[in-house]
């Protein structure tokens, strides 16, 4: 017998007054308002109705859909109530999220266990109500037990490995972004009926993977510790590599490739460390130290040059001559945007300006400012180049209030801000000349150059928040259709319609290779790729 809910309420099922309280546990969940109470569904069980009555769910392997469950109570239960919800099969995660909407009113969010197999598990959920230790309910309420009765088919994932071709016209996913410019954006053409799962991967400890990297139908992921190089033709691993740890602690960044080096940030106590490994076979071939305690961002890589951002307001580059670049107006916060490298020119944001450092030496060129006080925004996140002469980025402050999230484009030809979108602004992707933004609730698709807004899409009511805000992980753009991820959804927006064109029920940060091979990746859960054509 498997415990996988206990809550302590104190006269919050009082059916006909007298009490009131919360849930004990979770957040508020996916849901924006209150279901409507089914009407009472007649049961021997007298006292809980549950709506649905049981639980019916299909999913394919490693989807992770969120169960809702309400529950409404019938009588009146007086004193101390502990709620304990039982599986013994083991087939539901611990500490389902319970949000209560009156005191006879609540939903259960249950998801299932991580690492069910393909097959039809059946059973029922045994939900008590105690006035004693919802761990031993010796004193039980009159009526408890109640049962809810499910059925959780798992189809399996992972049969579409059909063979790859790379489209010539598009380039592989090689660091943060995609690019040294960090576009989000894949040049090529998806074909949204054949979209299919492909393979899931997992190992064991494997269970806080980074954003994958693709270079030649190799993906590259990593978690705190190790380096995994995963054939994507096959879905089975190729090559894991463990860095030597730093002092003290150590954890890996997302890596980045190119040619036949990949390279990894390696944060440690007082030192930290860029690791370049051999992409071909994950050989150790060189450990540049950096004397600052934590990379805070994914490397950026250009021929012959690898830049990382460091806590404290610095650069470290590594190329044929080594070099630091200090931003004067540094925040205490770390600023996590990898630097963005074009042409001549690194750039680096931090606390209200944009920096602007030569390729070759480090050497500060200038600063542009934004249009943000000097004293709010500290944190700056999916820097990318729009063009050849504009440069986005969304400014937060410190703590990562989505709230005062502001987009802000640079115009870097004459050194002003070109236009800006304040709060809200999630994450975005450039394609052409359109901007592709998640803003509040919304997709908005907007004039790269002067912020015109061109058409939106809605997020669906069943992802977003109870004050309307939905989470997005990525957004990802093609020739033809925009990618947005979530928690645990991602969907296919057609470009010319504005439409949701696919969906599945798993999420995480995306990736795509030129070889139509879509990543989504996130802790907890395996890396899934999708063939998009």
């Amino acid at each position: 017998m498997r415990l996988i809910y206990a809550s302590i309420l104190v006269s919050m099922l009082a059916a006909c007054g007298g009490g009131g309280g919360g849930s004990s546990s979770g957040s508020d969940g996916g849901a924006g308002s209150a279901p409507q109470p089914a009407a009472p569904v007649p049961t021997p069980q007298a006292g809980l109705v549950f709506d649905p009555a049981a639980v019916n769910v299909t999913v394919t392997e490693g989807e992770d859909p969120k169960i809702e469950v309400n529950v409404r109570a019938e009588k009146t239960f007086e004193g101390v109530v502990n709620v304990a919800i039982v599986d013994s099969q083991g087939i539901f995660a611990a500490a389902p999220e319970v949000r209560a909407w009156s005191p006879t009113y609540y939903t259960a969010y249950l998801r299932l266990a991580r690492g069910l197999k393909p097959g039809v598990y059946s059973g029922a959920l045994t939900v008590k109500l105690c006035k004693d230790a919802a761990a031993v309910c010796a004193a039980p309420h009159a009526g408890s037990p109640w049962s809810l009765p499910f059925r959780i088919e798992v189809k399996a994932f992972g049969s579409s490995l059909t063979t790859l071709k790379a489209d010539p016209g598009a380039a592989d996913w090689l660091m943060g972004g995609g690019s040294k410019e960090h576009r989000n954006y894949v040049n090529t053409t998806v074909e949204p009926a054949r979209i299919a799962a492909r393979f899931n991967w997992s190992a064991a400890g494997a269970d806080r993977l980074s954003r994958p990297v693709v270079q030649a139908g190799v993906a590259y992921v990593a978690t705190p510790t190790t380096v995994y190089a995963i054939d994507e033709q096959t879905g089975t691993l190729r090559w894991q590599h463990q860095p030597q740890a730093a002092p003290y602690r150590s954890e890996l960044t997302q890596p980045a490739v190119l040619g036949s080096r990949l390279y990894v940030g390696v944060a440690g106590g007082d030192y930290s460390y860029l690791d370049t490994i051999d992409s071909a076979s994950g050989a150790a071939l060189a450990r540049q130290p950096i004397n600052q305690p934590s990379v805070s961002s994914a490397p950026t890589v250009d021929a012959g040059l690898a830049v990382v951002k460091l806590d404290g307001g610095s650069f470290q580059a590594v190329g044929a001559s080594n070099f630091a670049m200090r931003m004067p107006s540094h925040s205490a916060w770390p600023v996590d945007t990898p630097p963005v490298v074009a042409g001549n020119a690194i750039y680096g944001y931090s606390r209200g300006l944009l920096y602007v450092f030569d390729r070759a030496t480090g050497a500060q060129l200038r600063t542009i400012s934004s249009t943000s006080s000097p004293y709010g925004p500290d944190n700056g996140r999916d820097m990318m180049l729009l063009d050849e002469r504009h440069l986005g980025i969304i400014e937060n402050d410190g703590y990562g209030d989505a709230k005062v999230a502001t987009l802000t484009v640079f115009d870097i030809g004459n050194g002003t801000v070109a236009w800006s979108k304040k709060g809200g602004v999630q994450t975005m992707a450039v394609a052409g000349t359109t901007l592709y933004a998640a803003v509040n609730g919304q997709v908005i698709a907007f004039d790269a150059a002067n912020g015109a807004q061109k058409w939106t899409w809605d997020v669906p009511a069943s992802l977003r928040n109870t004050d309307g805000s939905s989470p997005v992980y990525s957004v990802l753009a093609t020739n033809n259709v925009l990618f947005v991820s979530f928690a645990d959804a991602v969907h296919a927006i057609d470009l010319s319609t504005q439409r949701s064109v696919w969906t599945a029920q798993v999420g995480g940060h995306l990736a795509l290779s030129k070889n139509g091979v879509l990543y989504l990746s996130k802790q907890g859960a395996p890396l899934r790729a999708f063939n998009v054509r």
